[in-house]
């Protein structure tokens, strides 16, 4: 999306998201606040809230940008927070149409907002896709399940003519992110244990060296009525 930037504009990766992302991934902005529900809302009034890294590359971690004024798209948009540097979302690509071509970190959220007409329509253009938390006790299965019954109902309600097979897998965040890498490491991080357990084993044995090449000095300091804690 672009990001107009006073005559210079810059390309950069936008997601439309509800207003339930924040609590869902456990986030909370940096300055300023999350948007509500209201502003997701059609007719309200743009507001953004910008990744940490586009705040500090493009807008020198101005502390007072709470308040001004971008375009996106066109569109003027206020910014209303910043999100801290901890804070990373997932290369949209990565979860939704894998693309490497188009891979870009996330730059900005803003609110999803449908209109009366998209909440209307009896099936939607599939441009979505979602995170969510598990309520405690809740399996993945169970889940899932649940899900695909709901899939059903909605494919139960369309006419014959436009009744089409849905289906939807639930797959943890972990998995998405890492994928196939998990075994790679794991292998590098017992690599690395292996590592330091030989630089550990390594001092040891520098240590004991140096006590065991001490020990006539000690046993003169202690002839010579130096303390325990003295000699220690």
């Amino acid at each position: 999306m672009p990001l107009g930037m006073g005559g210079h504009p810059l390309q950069v990766e936008v997601v439309s998201a509800t207003p339930g992302i924040f609590s869902v991934l456990s986030a909370a902005p940096q300055l300023g606040r999350a948007f509500n529900a209201q502003e997701a809302q059609p007719g309200h009034e743009h507001v953004a809230v910008l990744m940490n890294n586009l705040w500090r590359t493009q807008f020198q971690s101005d502390p007072g940008i709470l308040g001004k004024s971008i375009t996106l798209n066109g569109f003027p948009y206020t910014i209303i927070g910043v999100m801290p540097q901890s804070f990373h979302l997932p290369i949209v690509q990565t979860i939704a149409s894998p693309d490497a071509g188009r891979a870009k970190p996330v730059d900005a959220l803003v609110p999803m907002a449908f209109s009366k007409d998209q909440l209307q329509e009896a099936m939607g253009d599939f441009n979505y896709f979602g995170l969510a938390r598990l309520k405690p006790g809740v399996s993945v299965v169970q889940a899932n399940a649940d899900i695909n019954a709901l899939q059903h109902t909605i494919i139960s309600s369309l006419p014959a003519d436009e009744r089409a097979t849905l289906s939807a897998v639930l797959s943890p965040f972990q998995e998405v992110l890492v994928g196939n890498n998990r075994t790679p490491l794991l292998i590098l991080l017992a690599a690395v244990a292996g590592l330091l357990l030989v630089g550990c084993v390594n001092i040891t044995n520098l240590l004991l060296s140096r006590a065991a090449g001490r020990r006539q000095q000690m046993a003169v300091a202690a002839a010579l009525g130096a303390s325990r804690a003295e000699m220690v």
